[in-house]
């Protein structure tokens, strides 16, 4: 379990605040949930179950700064296959931000970046989906790199690009 004013990560709205608990009647029954606040959107509350139906709540804690630097660290080895699959790879995304895993969302926009710059060598962009889905993973993971070590995105932003090539 976790404590109140912890810093954790909630799925795909990233680091979040607990702010407390309470039980309240979603959908015809009462459960306990997690009152979240999350850092990037301060008018937003978040009613996270305490335990999920389906045993996993989506919440964990922050990764710690080794963690972190083994990710920047070793983006290089990570796969970064392209699925040309559409449907397949919306799904594939869609997974990575739900269930924000930072070396998933690392090796997701490596491959993005990758793509992205394969299509512009031919005068070609990404499609809508996919950079809509760089987008949110690059705020998701970039987010939690800058709180774990203090800096600004654009730091992140360019120290994890710079570790691609």
């Amino acid at each position: 379990m976790f404590d109140c004013k912890e810093p954790i990560v909630y799925g795909s709205s990233g680091i979040c605040s607990i702010e407390g608990t309470t039980v309240r009647d979603f959908c015809g029954s009462l459960n306990e949930y997690y009152i979240l606040k999350p850092l990037l959107s301060d008018k937003t509350t978040i009613y996270a179950p305490k335990e999920a139906s389906n045993g996993k709540n989506n919440i964990r804690n922050i990764m710690s700064k080794e963690e972190a630097n083994e990710i920047i660290d070793n983006i290089s080895d990570y796969g970064a296959e392209w699925n040309y699959n559409d449907i397949e790879r919306k799904a594939q995304f869609r997974s990575a931000l739900k269930n924000s895993d930072p070396k998933t969302l690392a090796a997701t926009l490596k491959a993005i970046y990758i793509h992205k710059t394969e299509l512009s060598k031919s005068g070609k962009r990404l499609h809508s989906y996919d950079e809509e889905i760089m987008k949110n993973a690059e705020r998701l993971l970039f987010s939690e790199f800058s709180y774990v070590f203090g800096c600004n995105i654009d730091e992140i932003s360019s120290i994890f690009k710079s570790k691609l090539i």
